[in-house]
This record gives structure tokens, C-alpha cells and sequence, in this order.
């Protein structure tokens, strides 16, 4: 069965025809494949090719439907307001469909091993992010994965170096795909905050828990505005 993402909106609906703009199809669409992206109506505008006009029109019902989280500061930066999306599988969120099988295999061996350790308690989360994220990948790209883990540093990053070798040599619909993991627990990402920014800016999230959307707020607390 298909994998579907869905959209929650606020009801009564704003006007009729509330969805009559395309450029509001294409915005709604960007945010959706970059959930955690957040964008000025300058850079939406040159991504869905529209003029900045239509994207303010848009954005305007958009935000008034309840789909849109916007910082207020100058430029305004848009995103999507993540207790309004729902999908089957976040791995649907990926653009590249042949990067999904690897990607679960990770994500199902990883949950495994973890579950068969009494070094590390769980999964926190799993970040992809790089160009398989962006939907700009070609066959030699990397896999690049922030995994956060709750538990001693060292054994999960010898775990997880291990399932890279491992997938490393599997085959995927005929091809092999490597992985570039970087590990983090709960207090190691507490240091890293810069690096992590980048990550949750550019990524998207394939194993969320409460506990990695608190970790999310902080390195944003601690790394402050995004700079223009």
C-alpha cells in the first residue's frame, strides 16, 4: 500500500477555493518534503519558481488554514507547523524513493541492536540530512544520519559503526549504499549545538520521540537566530 503524508487544517475554512493558487500547492508541497526547514517568501518564491507576490497571497492562507509556524523577525521565516503533519512513515517524506529501503534497514537494525544492549537505554531520534535530504543525491552520495542515542557514548557509536559496516555490504535492489552516521547521546550533543543546528535545519526526522524534540528546542535556544 502506498505510503500517504496528511495535512491537518483548521476549519471553517478562510474562503471557497481556498487551494485555487498553485503557488500555494507548490509551498505546501516544499514544506511538507522539508518539514524542519524554515524559509523567507524570498527563497520559497525561487524554490517553487513564483513571483513574491503569489507566495505572500499563499502564505497568507496557509497561515490562516493553521499549517504555518512563522518567526516574526525580519525577514519572517516560514515553516511548517509540525502537529499538523501526519504520515504513515516519515521515510515517505524522503524525494528519492530508492534511498528509502536503506534507510529503513538502518533505522529497523539500529532499534534492534539497541533493544539487545543494556549500554544504551533507546533511540532518541534519527536525523537524515545532505543531499539524500535535499533530494539532490546521485548514487555515489553518502547517507548522512545524525543518531542520537540515550546511553554511554562510546558503545553506541561502536554499535552504530558496526551496522554501517554491515549495510555497507548489502544490496539494495541490485546496489549497495554507504552510510555516514555521526552519533551523539543526549549530554555529548549538549557541546555540539552548531553542528547540530545545521542538522535539524537542513533534515528530516525518520525516528522521532518527545526527548529529541526537547534536545531540537535547546540547540535552538543555544545557538539563537539563524543569521541571513
Amino acid at each position: 500500500m502506498q505510503e500517504q503524508a496528511t495535512v491537518s487544517l483548521d476549519v471553517p475554512l478562510p474562503e471557497k477555493r481556498v487551494f485555487r493558487y498553485q503557488a500555494m500547492q507548490d509551498i505546501l508541497q516544499q514544506l511538507i518534503t522539508d518539514p524542519f526547514g524554515e524559509f523567507t517568501q524570498q527563497e520559497l518564491a525561487m524554490m517553487i519558481d513564483a513571483d513574491v507576490s503569489s507566495v505572500s497571497r499563499s502564505v497568507d492562507l496557509l497561515d490562516r488554514l493553521g499549517v504555518l509556524a512563522i518567526d516574526t523577525g525580519r525577514p519572517a521565516r516560514i515553516r511548517l507547523d509540525p502537529d499538523h503533519l501526519s504520515c504513515s512513515d516519515p521515510l515517505f517524506l524522503i524525494a528519492q524513493s530508492e534511498f528509502r529501503k536503506p534507510i529503513r534497514a538502518f533505522r529497523d537494525t539500529l532499534e534492534s541492536r539497541v533493544d539487545s544492549t543494556r549500554s544504551i537505554e533507546g533511540v532518541v531520534g534519527i536525523v537524515l540530512y545532505g543531499s539524500v535530504a535535499r533530494g539532490t543525491a546521485d548514487r555515489r552520495s553518502d547517507i548522512d544520519l545524525l543518531v542520537v542515542l540515550d546511553g554511554d557514548t562510546n558503545h553506541g557509536r561502536r554499535l552504530v559503526s558496526r551496522i554501517e559496516r554491515d549495510l555497507g555490504e548489502e544490496s539494495f535492489d541490485g546496489d549497495r549504499y554507504e552510510f555516514d552516521v555521526r552519533v551523539e547521546t543526549l549530554e555529548s550533543s549538549l557541546s555540539v549545538t552548531d553542528a547540530l543546528r545545521s542538522v535539524f535545519d537542513d533534515g528530516i526526522v525518520i525516528e522521532r520521540t518527545e526527548t529529541l524534540g526537547n534536545l531540537r528546542r535547546t540547540v535552538y535556544e543555544h545557538t539563537g537566530p539563524r543569521e541571513d
